[in-house]
Order: C-alpha cells, then structure tokens, then sequence
C-alpha cells in the first residue's frame, strides 16, 4: 500500500482558494457580457484572386522635360498621395501606379494624381499585353481619372478581360476584409489584405471625398488600384496613404467606389465635374460650442464667414450660424457638408436648416458654380487658398500662414507660380518692391500683392514638407 502524505495548505494558498470562489460566484450570480465568438479561420483569399487579376492593370507614365529642365510633377499634399519619382534632369520622367477595367469598352479607372501632367500613358495588363491609353477626363478634387483603351489596339479574337464586379461602398461597415491590388514599387498584381478601419473618413484638403481607412499593406504603385470585398467586388480606389515616411504605416485611405463612378460618368458625358458652391467658410460644432448653442451633441458646421454676394450671402446665411441639415440630410459632422454642397452642382435649390438664436430656422440658397467662385477668386497669382486653422497652427507651431490649396493650370497663372508652387505649400511671408510682408492670412497676402506690378519678381517665404524655403516668383509671362 502506498502512502501519500498530505501537506496542509498554506495561509496563502487558503486565501487565493477563497478570493477565486468568490470571483466564481460573482460570475455566476451577475453573467457577464459574452465574449465574441472565436473566428474558426481566416478567409481563404485565393479563388477570389484569381477571378479579380485579369481586369486590374499597371499604369505608366511618361512626361518630357518643362522648362525648368525636369519632368512635371504632381503635387504632394498631406495626407501623401503617392509621388511621381521625377526623372534626371533633362530627360523624361517615368512613374507607375494601378487601375482596373470597369466595362467592355475599355474604361479605366485610376488616380488623377498617377496621370497628372503625364504626356504619355500606358496600361499593363496581367497577361502582359500594354497599350498606350487615352485621358478622357480627370478631377483634381476626387483624384479620379478616366482612362481607355482604343478598341483598335485589340487583336481579333485576344479582347479584354471582363470588367471588375462594382459594389456598393455605402454597404460597408467596420471590420470587413478587403483586398488592396496594385503594384507597390512596381511589384505588378500584388495582393495585400487588412480590414475596413473607419468610413467617411474627412482629410484636411481633400473636402469633396469620404475616405475610407484601411489597414491593408498600401505602397507607392498601388495609387489608382482597386480596395475589393470579400465578394469580389471593388468598393474603393486606393489612393493616400497617412506615413512619416511615405510607405506603409498600416492607415490608407480609398475612394468610395460610389463616389467614383458618379465622377467617371460626368468625365465621360461632359469632360469635366461641375460642383456647387454655397460661399461659406465654417468650422467644427466642438463640444463647448454645442453646450453653448443649446445642442444635446457636437454636430453641424458652424459659419466663420459669409462671402459677399454669394449663395450664402443671398439666402440670408450668417456668421456664428450651425448649418445642421441640407436637403433633409443631417450634417452629423462639418466635412459632410461640402459633399453634399458640391454633389448638388451649380443652379441647385437647397434648404438648409439653421440654428440661430436658439431657434431652427429653413433658408433656401440656390447654390453657385464652385469653378466660377474659383476662377474669380485665384487672383494675379492664380493660386487658390486657405488660412491655416487653429489645429494647422498649432501642429505647425506658427501664427499664421496661408496654405495653396490649388494651382490654377491655366495660362493665367505665371509660369513661375506654376513651375515653383505646390499645392499644399504654406505661404508665410511675401516681399513686394523690396518690402517683406508677413502674411497670417489671406487678407493680409491680398494687400500685399495690391502692390506688385504685373512684371515684377516677388519673393515667397514658404514651408515645404515641414523646411522654410524662399522662392522667387516672376510675374510677367
């Protein structure tokens, strides 16, 4: 027979019995929240790879050199598209990025940033036929291009492949997987995965897109490339990436696929994208500025500024006013109301409900044409352009300043302007007839232009990818 001695238990080990009891019975008595169920997988990503690849193709670029000896540029604005890697000087610039066919006739949507400023384009395709394509039409303020292969390119009995599946990026919710397919650094057809991470996503300067964030693996080449579901249906177009070093950090941001197909159909009827513009400059509804306001939560946007004689200025709108709805739409938080201004287009009669002195009031605005207001507004440097706000400021460590929002291509601006500014520059000061002018705003840059003659040389004080550079600009063409 064999003995087992039995130790007593010590005074810890009687007191850990006693405290995991009690935490037993406590949960028992009070049921707890049931932890979500445990994934058995994860998705198997390869059948739907293969239905996606042939539509999706590599995009190309060509651009000679301008005048000051190197290729033509698009402008990188924060957060960063992805950049055209500009050639040595003297010869043609080259960059890449990504697109996908989205019908039969040879339709590509894609970046504007990739084909910007391009004078040629080609596409890839995953079988490795390419074709040089033609640029029907491309929206700055999206970032969406439209491209298309001449159907007499195509071979006889070798056509193209069937078009991508379009979904529906109203449908998507958080925590979905979606594909990113593109050619990161010129790896063609290269497939990475993550989840939905945020929806309506607002960026500082891009006010007529709601992102949507992704954690996908997103590189430069992947611009223009489709974000898909798990049902083989594009919901987005990669397009940005946020990165203190411009690759992966693990947050991108695509363009709602319904956002793009509305701007691909008014390139291809008209050529362009008309918007509206309501003439009001406005800010966040804070939480000190609700409880001021009488409003149970932060939403609306609240009006700084009304432009004289604009749609604003017509309807009767006022500064410290909330706009918080148009057309019966609630603006839940103040980026949303410049997409539902410029979606409505130019000659539009909307109802805006406003919150003034306590009480809600209707106004009627029939709204104005956002490229109009623009034109009128670019003034002798053909630069569009904003204060920085209070949050710009602070993040900059400056007092003021004027950000470029736009570079007008047109040949009203001066070719200095156009060769040497870029948008999302910060303009700090100006020097005007040999006086240097600080310019907080763009008041204070106005007056100071008012002095120059049309054939004079200015010297911009500006901030670039966070250095202080100064550039001489000449006037005269």
């Amino acid at each position: 027979m064999h003995t087992i001695a039995v130790t007593p238990p010590s005074p810890f080990a009687r007191l850990a019995r006693r405290v995991f009891a009690a935490a037993l019975s406590a949960a028992l008595v009070f049921s707890p929240v049931p932890a979500p169920a445990l994934a058995h997988g994860l998705p198997d990503f390869v059948g739907l790879v293969k239905s996606e690849g042939p539509p999706i193709v590599s995009v190309r670029t060509k651009s000679e050199p301008r005048q000051n000896g190197r290729p033509r540029t698009p402008d990188l604005p924060f957060p960063f598209p992805f950049p055209h890697p500009p050639g040595p000087d003297g010869r043609p610039g080259e960059s890449q990025g990504s697109g996908f066919i989205i019908d039969r006739d040879g339709h590509i949507l894609t970046n504007d940033h990739v084909v910007r400023g391009a004078d040629e384009v080609y596409v890839a395709l995953k079988d490795g036929r390419e074709f040089e394509v033609e640029v029907i039409g491309s929206d700055r303020r999206s970032d969406i291009a439209l491209l298309r292969i001449d159907p007499d390119d195509l071979t006889e009995g070798d056509p193209l492949p069937e078009p991508v599946k379009i979904g529906d990026s109203d449908q998507l919710e958080v925590g979905q997987w979606v594909l990113a397919i593109g050619a990161p650094f010129g790896l063609r057809h290269t497939v990475t995965q993550g989840i939905i991470s945020a929806i309506g996503r607002h960026l500082p300067r891009d006010i007529y897109v709601p992102f949507i964030q992704t954690s996908a693996a997103v590189n430069p080449g992947n611009s223009g490339g489709p974000l898909v579901n798990l049902d083989g249906e594009v919901v987005g177009i990669n397009a940005q990436i946020l990165s203190p070093n411009r690759t992966n950090a693990g947050i991108a941001f695509a363009i709602p696929i319904n956002v793009a197909m509305d701007i691909q159909r008014s390139l291809r009827e008209d050529g362009t994208v008309k918007r509206g513009r309501l003439g009001v400059y406005f800010g966040p509804v804070t939480p000190e500025l609700a409880d001021a306001y009488g409003l149970s939560a932060p939403r609306g946007a609240i009006v700084n500024e009304v432009v004289p004689d604009s749609s604003a200025d017509r309807a009767g709108i006022e500064s410290a006013d909330v706009i918080l709805s148009m057309n019966g739409r609630e603006v839940g938080d103040a980026g949303e109301l410049p997409i539902f201004i410029g979606a409505s287009g130019p000659g539009a009669t909307v109802t805006l409900t406003i919150l003034r002195d306590g009480a809600e009031l209707e106004m009627t605005a029939v709204l104005d044409s956002l490229d109009d207001a623009e034109a009128a507004e670019a003034g002798l440097l053909g630069l569009r352009l904003e204060d920085l706000d209070d949050e710009a400021k602070e993040a900059m460590g400056l007092n003021g300043g004027v950000r470029v929002v736009e570079v007008e291509p047109g040949e009203r601006t001066p070719t200095d302007v156009r060769n040497k500014i870029r948008r999302g520059d910060v303009i700090l000061g100006v020097l005007v007839k040999r006086k240097m002018r600080l310019t907080p705003n763009r008041e204070a840059l106005s007056r100071a232009m008012d002095d120059a003659d049309e054939d004079d040389t200015i010297v911009l004080t500006v901030i670039r990818e966070g250095r202080r550079q100064i550039v001489a600009i000449r006037l005269g063409r």
